[in-house]
């Protein structure tokens, strides 16, 4: 079998919540990874795709 990530964020998820002892808060995060869409193409929409992230864990407000 072969699996196709779809996005970052439960990677992510699993994670800060694997290691938040250890991690220092708020958490700034960014990747580019190579991800697919389950869906047919489209003009401009291709199931392959690069997708850039940017995540901030451990702040409510917008002081991150």
């Amino acid at each position: 079998n072969v699996t196709l990530r779809p996005e970052m964020t439960p990677s992510l998820a699993r994670m800060v919540l694997a290691r938040q002892r250890e991690l220092l808060m708020p958490l700034k995060w960014f990747t580019v990874p190579q991800c697919w869409r389950f869906e047919n193409m489209q003009k401009g929409r291709k199931r392959e795709h690069y997708q850039w992230n940017m995540d901030i864990v451990g702040v409510k407000g917008i002081e991150a």
